[in-house]
């Protein structure tokens, strides 16, 4: 998925800068991934030359639950340069998981890394299966972003 300034494609609020791009085609020539927008009618590339001003890492990829069950995750933010201004992202598309941070967002990041705790819960009536969750930071043009794997056990 591609970030996209087309709220009317996400999970986005009213007027807010989310979205998704609805890639409709997409090439790679040497190190650009060229990339169609369908409902916006535009054309984008990704460099992948250009190095990303921060990193993710997760704690655990995978988490094991049951209904009604929670676990702590965290996963670190690190960057070479002082941000100013990061947002947090924490995206759980399904009714019955919910996911939490302590941290306030937006935040500041400098060379220190930062540790982010993440409370994941299924809900009492969770439906057993495999689900993702979207764990990650964003700053005005870049998010980055990795999902974790939650297995929920009848």
């Amino acid at each position: 998925m591609i970030p996209s300034k087309n709220p009317a494609w996400g999970d986005c609020e009213p007027n807010s800068d989310c979205g998704l791009a609805q890639i409709f085609d997409f090439s790679i020539y040497k190190n650009k991934i060229w990339f169609t927008e369908w409902v916006e009618n535009n054309i984008g590339v990704v460099d992948t030359s250009v190095p990303l001003p921060f990193a993710i890492d997760l704690e655990s990829k995978d988490i094991t639950l049951k209904p009604g069950e929670s676990k702590a995750t965290s996963f670190i933010i690190s960057s070479q340069k002082d941000i100013p201004q990061m947002s947090l992202i924490v995206s759980y598309p399904d009714n019955f998981l919910n996911a939490t941070s302590t941290t306030t967002s937006p935040f500041k990041l400098d060379s220190t890394p930062k540790s982010v705790d993440v409370l994941i819960t299924a809900d009492d009536d969770a439906i057993p299966g495999t689900y993702k969750i979207l764990l990650g930071s964003q700053i005005e043009d870049i998010s980055i972003s990795k999902y974790v794997t939650v297995n929920i056990l009848p």
